[in-house]
């Protein structure tokens, strides 16, 4: 740092012109489209003179800043002296995103200001290198200037000062906050921040002193408008003193470089970065792998669906449940939002969006896209689709089926709706659709018709209910089947309804006759059935003189009501077709089923249901007398709020001849009351609705009620007695109007029975009711009339007599079955001559059901007819001759015992229920009804039973826990239910649906379980189906689907499963099925050792291991790998026995390419030639630290050693603070092995290590770390500049300085010589230099010691007004006494030069300001070639094009300016371009039948991003050509056609998607491929076989071999063809055989097939023609066999089919004879085995009969 540049005088800067030649050039940089930037100052000690910093010095500063930072454009802006040095300013341009590049641009700022930029400048060059500037990322145009006020940047100051009188470590952060605050006061409200680096100047000495650096902030200030901004900055940099007072700071330095620049804020978005990419995720759906050639294909068929001009990438490729999940990135060159969101949207939501045989609708394995992700800047759009497949429909049976979905993507839909459509319904009829919803996509279809075919559909349904409809529809037939089914079913009233039924002809036509006693006095009683095909039957074994109850059944209906799971089923019978049901519930719903009874006497059941769905009604809940001549009553609609009002009609019930007087009221409420009745009256009430259109119900039920009758009076006159039960009567008093009774006393005495106590009360009034009396009592009646005091006055009121009702209690009441009971009343009085007593019985849980009444002359009772199961309540009424009856009595209660006995489950869906008969009922059959309790379901089960103990049920549902009720059918079909008190539980049930080998020793099956949930653990077990004794296999899984492995090839397997509930309990078993594991093809001929060639295995520095494939060689015990060195001087080889095949070695050399082999070593030791393919090894290079010490207190250096030395093209060195192990590390990047380390801490211990980067970027740790120590720092010195003093006046002189002359001696430098004062000593002279006419510029101020004084930093082409002044001891300043000029020439020198093609360039003058220049003369000279004539081109502008270059050749560029006057400047310097090679074809080669690999040789000068081959059939047309896209040079080609020439093209594609062709053609030739198509047998003894050559098929010779594949020393049979299909002949039968083939073509060339056919020749069959008797005892045969066969003998037994010794018989020939047979027997000539050789041959013979002649 200089302390001149404390001086605003001291400006020494010289603008260099623009340079673009280091970097790339970076897109954009304009208004428009700024670009990221960084400005930076950095001064370069070993610079001592502007001119040092020549264009290669220049080149290598800008390669050097390229290496720390990577992609970015140098421009090195201007140049000034600094530090007895030069300093550069410069700015870095990045070519990526806003975004990217400011994260690039503080990356570097970090690397500038870390120190250390010693290893990245070659310091031979520039000497050490240090900061100056390093200022914050900014946005700029492409010369580095800043662009202002976009929106999405705020202005910022950027400066940055020096500390000059503080060391380092004397700013602390109080002086930093001070320095801020200081800002802060100066500019009120701005934001400061800032960051610091190390000053590193020539006054630190030779090798710099740590202690002597100087601290600079880097400071931004933000927050102000940019002319406030431009203000502080300048009196920042021209007063710093005013800002930071010297008695607090000290000096203060401003750097050169500050400036107002636009910082982009986070949300910046330029203009040039706003591009649209869409990201398509792709799902191939059922595909089996995921693998490189399935996306590539996926790719290339995506890529013909978008644009062109995209760029479309794999992102990632996994496999997930429905498939393989390829997610694509495609990026456009623009914004295109809205079109691409219109094209994701098309592929997204489109089913099969990829058209073609790959990947379309007709593929195995069909895309679907579903999500695409557009995205430009900001704007961000997401379309999502889900789709789901029908994969699979079939039949399991004539009623149930089962189906398979298929959802893209795997976890789309939480349900799913398969819909089950009849494909034929009868004429002019709908057939409704079936619909299953189930939790999986595998469910199971029950209930289908038989004999139907169904079209089958499916619908997903997401987590938010949202439903999707599947893309296909598949299609199966239910199996032939007894069809019954339900046509119709509707309503012909409110409470009744009708349905039909149909049948398959001659199915249903019996009817089923029960023959019962009507009077059985033993139960049970024997129930006699008939089965006949008409309504008529005849009746037998019946008993004389008894009375039969007889019922017929046909067709049973049953009605469930919908919406009430615990309602009871309606049931109704009928002899035909149609049935009608009374009694039905208005304004309800019930499901209607139907048994039949089939021809064989078997019940079945309908396979389908029907609604019949009720009008709505009425339904009258209650009718009462509310008075002796007034009533009331209430009605319940159905459905509710149904009816505006309602119609109530009372009818006299004891009206016997109509027409009976009807009373009708009408009310708009439920209940309506009845005036104007009769007293001791029964009505008859009903009820009609009239609804809002006026329509008038058909009726309701009926109800009855009774007025009461009013007491009569006993006299008149005397008043009247009425008994009001058994214990009290009421007394009417007629007072006599002779006396005055203020009150009464009334006496009853008992008159009958006679009993000695009266009863006597008073009565307040004449209305008097007495209590206490006895039940069934006449009494006599006196009354007492009192005076107002209480006394009785003599006069008495004789009444009649009183009689209290007789009282009736329930003593006991029991039950005595489940459906009997009794009870006993108890009289009161006991001799009440009571001659009926009426029983009442009602339901206790059931206020609506009918009582139950039983009437006997005895006061006990017993009941039938009751339910089983069911609390009773029990009242008795009593009636005696005279028509007297009891008002009522207590109530007892009792139970019915349960009618169901034990249940048993026989199987999931049938079982056992044992039933107790009624001892009371004369129960003709019984009913069962189950219901299901768990899980819940609205289905029972109506099984009738006959009159047995034991019934069995049928039709249930498995895994279900069932209520069970019994029923007991009396004579004339009337039914008493009990309610169930015992359940039934089902067993799960499991069925296997399928089973299948998945490969040669692995398969699977799948289990139905009903229901789904029913277990939770499957185990299946496979058994061998040809051997009975082998172990069973056995594989558990906790789903349905089990998977099978470790099975035996070519063997068939039997598979049953069980399954385990959540309890523990197993179910018995299952059904089984079958499959067969394919044969195992024949094994690969014996295989040599050998070494992947993609993954040989690994290596250190000095050793490694080698992955060797043994091969299939038996003989090799062995291996033994030998090691060679590629590049010579090569060492020995390297040998190493492996016994294993990852194979250690050692002794390996560093950085060696190593040829690797392996050959097979037998048990001796000796080598089993042939060696193997060599591939290469290459181990890692030797890195390690020599030494590392400490330079100062402040700085370090280490050295390493590399073998190869040359391997690192970059070297870190990591220094860990030894006392500090939680400190961050120190880290220094070089190009060399030298490290130099700086800003250490003095007194300190650093552990180094290093870590060595090769071209490739593979880094490679040191194998050793080293320690050093930096000593401790000495104390600063002194500052070296004294204060200034104020200068004093000086004496007049007596002749001043003059200016002698002023002479330009270089466009930027002049001397001026002065002419010394007299009377005066001056000390020295100031000379100043200003462009003419004013304001030309900044003038130039030089301070010389002498007279002669150097003038430097001027500007070319300028004149300038020179004056001067003496400065004596005193600090005194005499001006000169004159003025001189100066003229500096004009300059120019090359400024760029560059190639824009193979072929073409531009080159760039950069003239002086002044620009004199009318013309320019570029000159372009071949560099390595002397002789070759120079290219000149002219121009009138700086800038000129350049064409006619050679490619990849290297030219120098100079040139000249001709001013006006025709006067020619040379121009300085010279600029060097290469232009590019262009890309050539260097090798093309087949590596098998439909690809290749094409070697490339890359361009020069070109980065090529890829390169696109081109191979077209030769002769033309001769197919499609073949276009592959590569990134490197080495370029793999798939898809060719076997036995085909190419012609190869090839194109190189730069980063600007330029296509730079090659300049060659090349050609590829593939060979023919043979494989063999199929091999079979067409006889026991031949076969044929078929080979498949190429298309252009070269071979005029095929050789089929032929080879026993169970006989591996059999000699092969051989058959050679012209044609691509040969018989085999001379086979063995029963054999199989293994087949390849080889083709020959016309220059006898062989080329092998591809694989092999296996096929088993068919046994040998023998077949007897004819078998006849020849007499009574002997009979002849004769057999035959086909062409070919042979036996040695052949034997023929008869075998009597009534029994009897067997007759054998051996011969030579086909014939034999035989004797002794029995005569008039029948006898069989059976199979025989027949000896062949040494060989049992199972023979299959025909078996023929033979009978023999009648005696």
């Amino acid at each position: 740092m200089d302390a001149q540049r404390c001086c605003p005088c001291g400006v020494k800067i010289l603008l260099l012109a623009l340079d673009y030649s280091g970097g790339t050039y970076a897109s954009g940089g304009t208004a428009d489209c700024p670009r990221p930037a960084l400005f930076f100052s950095l001064t370069l000690l070993g610079v001592k003179l502007r001119q040092d910093f020549t264009p290669a010095a220049k080149l290598a500063y800008k390669q050097a800043l390229l290496r720390m930072a990577p992609g970015a454009t140098i421009i090195p802006v201007a140049i000034d002296s600094e530090d007895l040095a030069q300093t550069v300013h410069t700015v870095a341009l990045f070519p990526e995103s806003v975004a990217g590049g400011v994260a690039a641009a503080q990356q570097l700022a970090v690397k500038l200001r870390a120190g250390g930029l010693n290893a990245y400048f070659d310091q031979r060059k520039f000497g050490r290198v240090h900061p100056e500037v390093v200022a914050e990322p900014y946005l700029a145009d492409s010369t580095g200037d800043t662009v202002p006020s976009l929106p999405g940047s705020h202005p910022a100051g950027m400066i940055t000062v020096a500390w000059y009188d503080y060391r380092p470590d004397q700013v602390t952060p109080q002086r930093c906050s001070a320095y801020v605050a200081a800002i802060e006061k100066f500019l009120p409200g701005a934001v400061v921040t800032y960051k610091m680096h190390v000053d590193d100047g020539d006054w630190t000495g030779a090798g710099g002193n740590a202690v002597l650096e100087k601290v600079s902030m880097d400071t931004v200030i933000s927050n102000a408008s940019p002319a406030a901004l431009a203000q502080a900055l300048n009196t920042i940099r021209t007063r710093p003193a005013s800002v930071w007072p010297v008695a607090q700071f000290g000096q203060m330095a401003v750097e050169e470089g500050y400036a107002v620049r636009w910082v982009p804020h986070s949300s910046f978005v330029s203009p040039c970065d706003v591009r649209t990419t869409l990201k398509l995720t792709g799902i191939l759906a059922l595909t089996p792998t995921c693998n490189r050639q399935t996306t590539a294909a996926y790719l290339a068929t995506l890529k013909a669906s978008l644009p062109g001009d995209a760029v479309t990438t794999v992102v990632s490729a996994t496999r997930v449940s429905s498939g393989c999940q390829i997610v694509t990135s495609t990026s456009y060159p623009n914004s295109r939002h809205a079109s691409v969101l219109a094209l994701a949207g098309r592929l997204v939501k489109t089913p099969y969006p990829l058209s073609g045989t790959s990947f379309g609708a007709t593929s195995r394995f069909p895309a679907f896209l579903i999500a695409g992700e557009v995205v430009t800047g900001k704007q961000r759009n997401v379309v999502t689709s889900k789709f789901v497949l029908l994969i699979s429909a079939s039949a399991i049976g004539q009623t149930s089926g089962k189906g398979a979905a298929f959802p893209v993507p795997g976890d789309s839909f939480v349900k799913y709706m398969f819909k089950l459509q009849p494909a034929q319904c009868q004429a002019g009829k709908s057939c409704a659709p079936l619909t299953f919803t189930s939790d999986t996509a595998t469910p199971s279809f029950r209930g289908l018709t038989p004999s139907t075919t169904y079209n089958v559909t499916v619908t997903g349904i997401s987590q938010a209910g949202t439903q999707t409809r599947g893309l296909n529809q598949l299609q199966f037939a239910t199996p032939a089947g007894i069809l019954l089914r339900l046509t119709g079913a509707k309503e012909t009233s409110p409470t009744s309804g009708t349905a039909t039924v149909t049948a398959s002809p001659g199915v249903f036509t019996k009817y089923i006759f029960t023959v019962r006693k009507a009077n059985c006095p033993a139960k049970p009683c024997p129930v006699l059935t008939f089965t006949r095909g008409s309504l008529t039957s005849p009746l037998t074994g019946l008993e004389p003189g008894t009375k039969y109850n007889v019922t017929v059944e046909g067709y049973v209906f049953t009605l469930r009501k919908v919406g009430c799971p615990a309602c009871k089923p309606l049931t109704f019978k009928s002899n035909n077709a149609t049935a009608t049901f009374p009694g039905l519930e208005p304004g309800s719903t019930y499901n209607v089923t139907v048994e039949g009874v089939s021809k064989t006497g078997e019940r079945i059941r309908s396979d389908n249901w029907v609604p019949l769905v009720m009008p709505p009604g009425l339904l009258l809940t209650k009718a009462v007398a509310t008075g002796n001549t007034t009533g009331a009553a209430t009605v319940r609609t159905l459905p509710a709020k149904t009816f505006i009002k309602y119609v109530f009609t009372v009818v006299k019930a004891n009206c016997f001849k109509p027409p009976c007087a009807s009373l009708t009221f009408t009310s708009t409420s439920r209940t309506a009351q009845f005036t104007g009745l009769a007293s001791g009256t029964r009505y008859n009430v009903t009820v009609s609705g009239v609804d809002k259109a006026g329509s008038i119900t058909k009726g309701s039920n009926m109800l009855q009620f009774k007025t009461p009758t009013p007491a009569l009076p006993i006299e008149p006159g005397n008043g009247s007695t009425e008994p009001v039960n058994s214990t009290s009567a009421i007394v009417r008093i007629i007072a006599p109007s002779s006396l005055q009774c203020s009150s009464f006393k009334i006496r009853l005495c008992p008159i009958n029975p006679a009993g000695p106590t009266c009863t006597v009360q008073a009565c307040p009034t004449t209305l008097c009711q007495v209590s206490g009396l006895f039940p069934g009592t006449t009494y006599s009646v006196t009354v007492l009339c009192l005076t107002g005091n209480g006394n009785e006055l003599a006069n008495t009121i004789t009444g009649g007599t009183v009689t209290t009702l007789p009282e009736l209690a329930v003593e006991s009441a029991d039950a005595t079955g489940p459906y009997t009971g009794t009870a006993t009343a108890d009289p009161s009085p006991n001799s009440w001559p009571f001659t009926k007593y009426t029983f009442t019985l009602n339901e206790a849980s059931c206020a609506s059901c009918p009582p139950l009444t039983f009437t006997s002359n005895s006061p006990t009772v017993a009941f039938t007819g009751l339910k089983s199961d069911t609390t009773y309540t029990v009242t008795v009424v009593g009636a005696d001759n005279a028509g007297t009856t009891t008002e009522g009595s207590n109530m007892k209660q009792f139970t019915t015992s349960s009618s169901v006995g034990s249940t048993e489950a026989v199987n999931g869906t049938s079982g056992i229920v044992d039933i107790i008969a009624s001892g009371g009922l004369q129960c003709v059959r019984f009913k069962v009804r189950l219901c299901p309790i768990k899980p819940p379901s609205s289905a029972c089960v109506l099984m009738a039973c006959a009159a047995t103990p034991r019934c069995a049920v049928s039709g249930l549902s498995p895994g279900t826990t069932y209520s069970v009720t019994v029923v007991c059918v009396l004579e004339g079909g009337t039914s008493v239910s009990s309610p169930g008190t015992s359940t039934l539980t089902t067993p799960p049930e499991l069925i296997l649906t399928g089973a299948s080998a998945t490969g040669l020793s692995t398969g699977t099956a799948t289990a139905d379980p009903d229901p789904s949930s029913a277990f939770t653990l499957y185990t299946f077990t496979l058994k061998q189906a040809s051997c009975p004794s082998c172990p069973a296999l056995t594989f558990t899984s906790s789903t349905p689907r089990g998977a099978f492995v470790g099975l035996s090839p070519l063997t068939q397997y039997n598979v049953t499963v069980v399954g385990t509930g959540i309890n523990g309990i197993r179910t018995p078993g299952s059904n089984m099925k079958q499959f067969k594991t394919p044969a195992a093809p024949p094994p690969p001929p014996p295989s040599d050792p050998s070494i992947d060639p993609i993954e040989p295995g690994s290596a250190t520095a000095t050793s490694g291991f080698v992955d060797i494939n043994p091969g299939t060689n038996l003989q090799c015990a062995s291996c033994r790998v030998k090691l060679c060195p590629v590049k010579l001087p090569s060492t020995t080889c390297i040998f190493a026995a492996c016994t294993s095949t990852r194979c250690r070695v050692t002794g390996l050399s560093p950085g060696t390419v190593y040829s690797v082999t392996v050959v097979c070593l037998d048990a001796n030791g000796n080598v089993i030639p042939p060696e193997s393919s060599p591939v290469l090894l290459t181990t890692a290079p030797g890195f390690n630290l020599t030494s590392a010490s400490a330079t100062s207190p402040f700085r370090g250096a280490a050295s390493a050693v590399a073998i190869p030395a040359d391997v690192f093209v970059v070297v870190l060195f990591t220094l860990r603070d030894v006392s500090c192990p939680a400190c961050p590390p120190l880290t220094f990047n070089g190009t060399t092995l030298l490290g130099a380390f700086t800003g250490l801490t003095s007194a300190t211990t650093y552990n180094v290590t290093a870590v060595g980067v090769d071209a490739a970027g593979t880094a490679t740790p040191s194998s050793n770390w080293l320690p050093f120590t930096t000593p401790a720092a000495s104390p600063p010195p002194s500052p070296r500049l004294p204060s200034p003093s104020p200068p004093r006046p000086a004496p007049s002189p007596v002749n001043p300085a003059a200016i002698a002359s002023s002479t330009a001696s270089s466009p930027t430098s002049g001397v001026v010589q002065l002419t010394a004062p007299v009377g005066i000593t001056c000390t020295s002279y100031i000379v100043e230099l200003c462009p003419v006419p004013p304001p030309g510029g900044a003038c130039v101020n030089t301070s010389c010691p002498t007279t002669s004084c150097a003038v430097t930093g001027l500007t070319a082409g300028t004149t300038y007004k020179v004056s001067a002044v003496c400065v004596d001891s005193s600090n005194t300043q005499v001006p000169a006494s004159n003025t001189g000029t100066l003229t500096t020439p004009p300059t120019l020198s090359i400024a760029s030069a560059g190639a824009t093609s193979s072929v073409a360039g531009t080159a760039t003058a950069s003239p002086s300001s002044s620009n004199p220049f009318v013309s320019y003369n570029f000159t372009v000279v071949e560099k390595s070639c002397g002789s070759c004539p120079a290219l000149v081109f002219t121009s009138s502008s700086p800038t000129v094009p350049l064409t006619g270059l050679t490619p990849n050749t290297t030219y120098n560029v100079t040139v000249v300016g001709i001013n006006s006057s025709g006067a020619v400047t040379p121009g300085t310097g010279w600029k060097t371009i290469t232009t590019p090679s262009i890309p050539a074809i260097a090798s093309c080669t087949a590596s098998s039948p439909t690809s290749g690999v094409v070697q490339l040789t890359a361009p020069v000068g070109i980065t090529c991003t890829a390169y696109i081959v081109e191979l077209c059939p030769v002769p033309p047309p001769g197919g499609a050509c073949v276009n592959t896209s590569c990134p490197t040079t080495s370029c793999a080609v798939t898809g060719l056609t076997a036995g085909t020439s190419y012609k190869v093209s090839a194109v190189c594609v730069d980063s600007s998607n330029t296509q730079v062709p090659a300049s060659n053609t090349g050609t590829l030739t593939t060979p023919p491929s043979l494989s063999i198509a199929s091999a079979g047998a067409t006889s026991s003894v031949a076969g044929t076989a078929t080979a498949s050559p190429s298309s252009s098929n070269p071979f005029v010779s095929y050789n089929f071999t032929v080879v026993d594949k169970s006989c591996g020393s059999c000699p092969a049979l051989v058959f050679t063809s012209s044609s691509p299909t040969v018989p085999l002949t001379g086979l063995t039968p029963n054999t199989t055989y293994n087949v390849t083939v080889v083709g020959i073509n016309s220059s006898g060339a062989v080329t092998p097939g591809t694989g092999w056919k296996t096929f088993t020749t068919d046994p040998l069959v023998i077949t007897l023609v004819s078998a006849v008797a020849t007499s009574l005892d002997s009979g002849n045969a004769s057999a035959a066999i086909p062409a070919g066969g042979t036996f040695t003998n052949y034997t023929f037994t008869a075998r009597p089919l009534s029994g009897g010794p067997n007759v054998t018989v051996t011969s030579s020939s086909l014939d034999a004879g035989f004797r002794m047979l029995l005569p008039l027997t029948t006898v069989c000539i059976p199979p025989a085995h027949i000896p062949h050789g040494q060989h049992q041959l199972a023979c299959m013979l025909t078996a023929l009969l033979m009978q023999c002649n009648a005696v």
